[in-house]
């Protein structure tokens, strides 16, 4: 069969695929909640960004808002094979491999080690564009040199290791079978790389020259003290259970998170969630691109789970605007009987008959706490004040509604004024 013949059977094959056509159609129904959630007045904020500058800030409010409309022990299965498969598949094909780290590791760029001792402080950070620095600082007196402490600096590029590309294959199946290898194997080429230019550098300089005897060989005990402290602070990352915020390089969404999955831990849920859909978001941005062939079983597998999670999250985007919606019809529900004790105070001259239109709210603030919703509103309504005079009236209200008891809620209303339309 020529492949201008398969290619063509692979078109109509794409009209049959199941979940990758489920996950398109659920990916753009998903993306549609963004846009209502974050409207965008000016086309020129959106034209040429992609979905991206919508689903930035959804995930930014994620936690504090649309989190409580999920439910994860309903998904956590599908993201975990979303995960593993994911993880399996990139680091496997040439062709993917080097979406490997940048989907499932991330470089800590707030990391930051150091110590001070008696005769010495060193530190370690990260700095911008995939590099490292280690600063060293001689406090000892006696090795100061034109009256000034003896200080070395020097930045290490790691760009490399950000990128999967350069395994081999044994590497890479060892990887595979070991989430925390990965972290080692680079902490370990990391701590080597910070330790020979440590040693270089001082071994340029010709420090022998500028001390005597006893000095040097005290300067050597310094600086054998201070690269074990620098290798020591680096291979240290290995360990799969230390605080992400010491580590240089981390696993996303936690280290060894298939094991912990698998092994019933808990997990970060808004990270997992988090990282999944910035995971989605790669595929989508693939798929679109004609990067990943929809075709092949092993991504037909991948969209398979990934629509079955992103389906439960638009379920429960929905859900998020049916509380809202409901929450807006109580509040209207509250404020017109307000309205109605008090209408000589708020609406003076007002009457059925000179309406103008209904009562508008206009949601300020919306925050979910716990099992309430606190809002922040504005309510108006235009009408006759006389035949000639057409006014509105304006209020504000402070509200707290219970989720499950709404007589257990708390309203405040504050008349504004009267003005002219």
């Amino acid at each position: 069969m020529s492949d201008n013949v398969q290619k063509y059977k692979n078109w109509r094959a794409i009209t049959e695929s199941d979940y990758v056509t489920m996950f398109i159609k659920t990916w753009f129904a998903f993306v549609a909640t963004l846009r209502e959630m974050y409207p965008k007045d000016n086309l020129r904020d959106v034209i040429g960004k992609g979905d991206k500058v919508y689903l930035t800030p959804y995930l930014d409010d994620f936690e504090n808002i649309y989190f409580q409309y999920n439910v994860i022990d309903k998904i956590k299965e599908n993201i975990l094979n979303v995960y593993k498969l994911g993880r399996k598949y990139t680091l496997e094909n040439k062709k993917y491999n080097r979406f490997f780290f940048e989907d499932f590791y991330e470089i800590n760029t707030s990391y930051l080690w150091g110590k001070i001792a008696e005769d010495y402080e060193c530190s370690i950070k990260y700095s911008a564009k995939n590099t490292i620095s280690f600063h060293v600082k001689y406090l000892d007196k006696d090795l100061e040199l034109n009256n000034e402490p003896l200080i070395i600096t020097e930045k290490i590029d790691v760009s490399d290791l950000t990128s999967s590309e350069f395994l081999n294959d044994n590497q890479i199946n060892h990887f595979l079978d070991d989430e925390a290898a990965y972290i080692a194997y680079v902490a370990d080429i990391i701590a080597d790389r910070v330790s020979n230019e440590f040693v270089s550098k001082i071994t340029k300089e010709h420090y022998e020259d500028k001390y005597t005897l006893e000095l040097f060989n005290r300067f050597n005990a310094v600086t054998l003290l201070i690269n074990n402290d620098l290798k020591l602070a680096l291979t240290s990352m290995k360990d799969p259970y230390i605080q992400k915020e010491n580590l240089l390089l981390t696993q996303s969404p936690c280290n060894n998170f298939i094991y912990l999955c698998e092994d019933g831990a808990d997990i970060p849920k808004i990270d997992t969630y988090k990282w999944f859909l910035n995971f989605v978001y790669f595929m989508r941005n693939a798929l679109f691109h004609e990067i990943i062939d929809p075709l092949d079983a092993f991504w037909q597998e991948i969209f398979k789970h990934s629509y079955l999670v992103l389906k439960e999250i638009l379920d429960g985007n929905i859900n998020y605007f049916l509380e809202k919606e409901r929450v807006k019809s109580l509040i209207f529900a509250i404020a017109w009987d307000e309205f109605s004790k008090k209408k000589d105070v708020y609406i003076p001259n007002y009457n059925e008959n000179n309406a103008n239109g209904d009562l508008e709210i206009l949601i300020k603030e919306y925050e979910i706490k716990d099992s309430f919703v606190q809002l922040k509103a504005e309510l108006s309504l235009d009408y006759w004040y006389d035949e000639h005079t057409l006014k509105r009236m304006k209020a504000k209200c402070n509200a707290k509604i219970n989720r499950t008891d709404t007589s257990k809620s708390e309203f405040k209303m504050n008349f504004i004024k009267l003005e002219d339309v």
